[in-house]
């Protein structure tokens, strides 16, 4: 006698109650994973930070304890240029140089210096190269976005070229505190250039001076979909400081710890307020990160309209004043 044994199948529901949970496990685990990648991202950027902070101290240790500044306090007219505002090219350092003080490069000086420092200060030591890996943040993608497209001149290859990085350079450590100080929200107040020597030892606040910051915070998507540049509420961007460190930093409580009196010497529970705002021109923007054949200024979206204030970047009594709550 044979037994016949019944054949069990799911059922439909059992079906639907499976892919569900399927569902809900994806549901959680995607933005886990996002975050995750996300906070990769960001451990490679503050690594990258050390290492252009190395650089630096490399600089430094080599010129009298003075942070990295490639600009001359005194103009020589014989050269045919303002020293003051002008850096050679390495890869012709006789016949060429970046003029960035002058008409539509710049408004504030030497600021726009800030953009480019990486690219000249390895020129300091090696003369055929302009960029190193450590000099763009992994989530920035503009920027790759802008070495992959911009073909001109074999730029990808032609390491003479100066790039512009992920990682800025605030002008507090190359110009005189009274750039800033009084100044109104251009900064051209009597001689624009103000070029100093600062040294590290100018600094009163080491772990809450920064040094270098990303231009963007490029792991906090909001609802608008584009990476918060770094001078914003809504903004975490990384940044080192001048002892060495590197974090990233919430911009709500740099804003909140902020004197909202402008005085040159609020109270002492207040950061110094920024000098002005960060308001550069659109054609300054544009000569800066736009090359010939490569895509306008417009594939880094920078907000200057309205301006927003210069935190970090020009801040209030320079290498004295506080930049971290």
């Amino acid at each position: 006698m044979h037994t016949i044994l019944a054949r069990r199948a799911f059922t439909l529901i059992e079906l639907l109650v499976v892919v569900s949970i399927i569902a809900l496990l994806i549901g959680i685990l995607l933005p886990a994973l996002g975050r995750a990648r996300h906070e990769g991202r960001r451990v490679v950027s503050l690594s990258n930070l050390h290492q252009n902070m190395l650089y630096m101290n490399y600089y430094s240790a080599d010129h009298g304890d003075r942070f990295y500044s490639p600009f001359s306090t005194v103009d020589f007219p014989y050269t045919g240029a303002d020293d003051r505002c002008s850096v050679w090219e390495p890869s012709s350092r006789h016949t060429l140089f970046w003029d960035y003080g002058s008409g539509l490069q710049s408004n504030q000086g030497t600021e726009t210096f800030a953009y480019h420092w990486l690219s000249h200060l390895l020129y300091s030591d090696d003369p055929d190269t302009s960029r190193y890996a450590s000099g763009f943040a992994p989530g920035d993608r503009a920027m790759l976005n802008f070495m992959r497209e911009l073909t001109s001149g074999n730029a990808q290859h032609d390491l003479t070229w100066i790039f512009p990085v992920s990682y800025w350079y605030p002008p507090v450590f190359w110009q005189d505190w009274k750039h800033f100080a009084n100044a109104g929200p251009t900064r051209t107040i009597g001689n624009p250039f103000y070029i100093r020597p600062n040294r590290t030892t100018d600094v009163e606040y080491t772990d809450n001076k920064v040094l270098l910051f990303e231009r963007k915070d490029f792991y906090t998507k909001p609802r608008t979909g584009k990476d918060p540049q770094w001078n914003t509420p809504e903004a975490a961007p990384c940044v080192g400081l001048v002892d060495n460190s590197a974090r990233s930093v919430r911009m709500i409580d740099v804003i909140a710890a902020t004197s909202p009196t402008g005085e040159l010497e609020p109270p002492p529970q207040y950061l110094r307020q920024p000098a002005g705002l960060w308001n550069p021109p659109a054609g300054e923007l544009q000569y800066f990160f736009e090359f010939t054949g490569a895509p306008g200024d417009s594939t880094f979206e920078f907000d200057i309209v309205p301006p927003k204030p210069a935190y970090f970047f020009a801040t209030r009594k320079g290498l004295k004043g506080r930049d971290l709550p």
